[in-house]
């Protein structure tokens, strides 16, 4: 049952400890006064701050993104705070971190969002807003788009593959002579889609196996006479991926790469603003026109992009929507591309998986490098064995869907947050004769500690979890150790896991 959208459960584990042991006498002596100024003006020994976090999820034409789960992670990856975007698609919240904390990272956990955006700690605030028409804005640190044009050079190897750029581009490996003026729409609804199609870092195998089926279409088939776009949606790679594309004649495709006469460079650098590239969703490049019997493959180049060149390693390991020409030595692994057909906008989405899929390291979550293609007419591209994206669910109907919901057939529960991390404890160290004398030791008792909080859409805590752990209790008093919470007790349902071993405890019915 909720109490005022309050914490309804408390789950506490602890022991009361009664160890005892004889400390050493203290000597005394009183030390002599130093007078020399031993800080600096306005030191106030704090090691710490509070930070408030507002962030807004926009899509690319200004569509709120309600529900998704975002996380604000330390440089080192650490999740410090998490929330859900409510249907302005903004979440609020603050955190307390190390003062000498400057950056933090914005992870939206949602496919068709830039990930892990750095924000700028300013006055003790981060405001910004990911996504929207005119992109990301606030506190967010992103690269530096125009600047000199570059035009890499154009290569032809030994097996007669020709290597072109399609124009200039940026610096940071972003069209430019031949980026459409025009953006592609990236909408709330597409980025809900790719969310339950391919979800950060889940394995394709296991949630959608039948994407990678022998018989599913890899390559855009045209079957009129058309006009073709390609739009960049959003990238989840740790690497500077190239993406380039090839045509052929539907009724004779290469038998190898070896046969491929052009790949030409679609996106030089396939990276977002703040990735490691310039690449901004929406970004769209024209192909031209194709007759009708043209089949369009496509090529990532893992780890393509070389910055300090501004040019494409052609020599790096290729991965082709052409499944045999890949190096596994598997079939089972040699796809690189699934292509799925978004008929509520007519969209065909390709995404891109830019590890060897026989490396351990590798998530196996199609969404590296993510695309969509167009074409005028609408019905120029066939949709003959493509297969159909996949619908989200929101089975509890909280507004957060299942492929993000820790708890998906429960409304009154959504997200799980650990304190201070998943991973690591905070350590509690006590001195037993504070004000009195004593040895000061700060051993009497420690304690290490770790908070995990389960909250709602709503982001209101609902059942906490407290771990307890004594590392040392070196006093001679029989001292006991409890939680008092900032809050009162007629808001808790229940509290179990205490050990109590002595009787002079009296409990309320609800365990307070």
């Amino acid at each position: 049952m909720k109490i005022h959208h309050c914490i309804t459960s408390i789950f506490i584990l602890f022991n009361i400890l009664l160890i005892s042991c004889v400390k050493d006498p203290m000597s005394g002596t009183k030390s002599k006064e130093n007078s020399a100024k031993i800080a600096p003006d306005g030191f106030n020994f704090e090691t710490s701050r509070n930070v408030n976090v507002s962030i807004t999820l926009l899509s690319n034409i200004d569509e709120p993104l309600k529900g998704i789960i975002i996380d604000i992670n330390s440089t080192k990856g650490e999740t410090l705070l998490r929330g859900a975007s409510n249907e302005n698609g903004v979440f609020t919240g603050s955190i307390n971190i190390p003062s000498y904390i400057d950056t933090l990272l914005i992870r939206p956990d949602n496919t068709g969002l830039n990930q892990n955006v750095k924000a700028l700690i300013v006055n003790n605030n981060i405001t910004c807003t990911i996504g929207g028409v005119s992109g990301s804005s606030g506190n967010v640190l992103m690269a530096t788009s125009g600047g000199k044009a570059f035009s890499g050079p154009n290569f032809k190897t030994f097996a007669q593959t020709a290597y072109t750029y399609m124009g200039t581009y940026e610096s940071s490996g972003r069209p430019l002579s031949y980026l459409d003026p025009q953006k592609g729409n990236v909408s709330a609804a597409l980025i809900n889609y790719l969310g339950e199609s391919l979800p950060e870092r889940q394995d394709v195998r296991i949630h959608h196996p039948q994407y990678l089926s022998n018989n599913a279409t890899e390559h855009l088939n045209i079957v009129q006479p058309s006009e073709v776009w390609i739009t960049f949606v959003s990238e989840g790679a740790g690497n500077l991926n190239s993406v380039g594309y090839y045509t052929y004649p539907t009724n004779n495709p290469p038998n190898n790469a070896s046969k491929i006469n052009e790949i030409k460079y679609l996106f030089p650098n396939a990276s977002a603003g703040g990735s490691g590239g310039g690449m901004q969703t929406g970004d769209r490049v024209k192909l031209g026109s194709f007759q009708a019997g043209i089949s369009i493959g496509f090529v990532l180049i893992s780890s393509g992009w070389n910055p300090n060149l501004n040019a494409v390693n052609k020599n790096n390991t290729h991965f082709y929507s052409d499944s045999p020409f890949n190096p596994e030595g598997s079939a089972a692994l040699q796809t690189h591309t699934v292509l799925l057909h978004y008929a509520q906008e007519n969209q065909f989405i390709i995404g891109f998986e830019d590890l060897p899929r026989d490396n351990p390291n590798c998530d196996q979550d199609f969404n590296d490098v993510i695309l969509y293609a167009i074409s005028n007419p609408a019905t120029g591209i066939s949709t003959a064995g493509v297969n159909t994206i996949s619908v989200p669910a929101d089975t509890d109907g909280d507004g957060v869907y299942d492929v993000n919901d820790k708890f998906p057939s429960d409304p009154t529960k959504a997200y799980i947050t650990f304190f201070p991390s998943q991973t690591t404890k905070g350590t509690l160290a006590f001195e037993d004769n504070w004000p009195k004398k004593g040895d000061y030791d700060m051993n009497d008792l420690v304690i290490n500690y770790r908070y995990s909080y389960v909250s709602n859409a709503a982001n209101k805590v609902v059942e906490m979890t407290g771990e307890f752990v004594a590392v040392a209790a070196w006093a001679l008093n029989k001292n006991g150790f409890g939680i008092q919470f900032p809050f009162a007790q007629n808001l808790v349902s229940n509290i179990v896991g205490q050990k109590l071993t002595d009787n002079y405890i009296t409990l309320n019915a609800n365990g307070t």
